[in-house]
């Protein structure tokens, strides 16, 4: 998201303040200052999905007077304006392991399954970059991998595939033994440019430990 105002016509005004949290309490928040005051606009900034913000835009002003003395000092005449927002549902999505959030521990032997599932919300449609990538206890390279479709899982980093989002139910895309270690595996759909840099329309991950 972009914050956007009018053009400031007030010579007054030193600096431009923007603030904004949710009012839950729960969510990224954050603030700025801005020194330019012929910027209009802020951003893009990353917001938590389908929760209700504050935004407090606030207008610091600096009068110039003098004492009796005949010394300028300067009168502060700060102004501000709240208003309030609501993030769209955005993208949910979700990756299980043996139908569990996690982190689960599994006992050397017993199989592993990796099932995903995706619901776009407002995004569905919108083309991306799919990624569903494990580490692993093992050394390099085998410290990575990632799951291609159709062919399956290979070393390193690799795109899952480039596709519009839409709704699926639960997908197993791992159902095998691990050997003993500690396993970390994601599910992650970002802007569709091949690289997993952002920004992202969800992440989830799941912890498993075979012992």
């Amino acid at each position: 998201m972009t914050f956007a105002w009018q053009a400031c016509m007030d010579s007054n005004i030193l600096s431009i303040g923007l603030e904004w949290e949710p009012t839950s309490g729960y969510g990224l928040f954050g603030e700025v200052n801005i020194v330019d005051i012929t910027t209009t606009n802020y951003g893009p900034i990353q917001l938590s999905q389908n929760v209700k913000y504050e935004l407090l835009l606030s207008f610091n002003r600096g009068y110039y007077d003098k004492n009796s003395d005949g010394i300028e000092y300067v009168i502060d005449a700060d102004s501000e304006q709240k208003f309030y927002f609501h993030t769209d549902a955005g993208t949910d999505l979700d990756i299980k392991a043996n139908g569990q959030d996690g982190p689960i521990v599994v006992t050397l032997g017993d199989q592993v399954s990796i099932e995903v599932s995706l619901d776009p919300g407002d995004n569905v449609g919108q083309n991306a970059d799919w990624w569903i990538a494990a580490t692993t206890p093992f050394a390099p390279p085998g410290d990575w991998c990632t799951y291609v479709y159709p062919t399956g899982w290979l070393l390193g980093i690799n795109l899952c595939a480039q596709a519009p989002l839409f709704t699926f139910s639960p997908f197993e895309v791992l159902n095998i033994v691990l050997p003993s270690g500690e396993y970390t595996f994601y599910f992650v759909v970002d802007s569709p440019d091949g690289s997993l840099a952002g920004p992202w329309f969800g992440m989830d991950s799941v912890e498993v430990q075979v012992q």
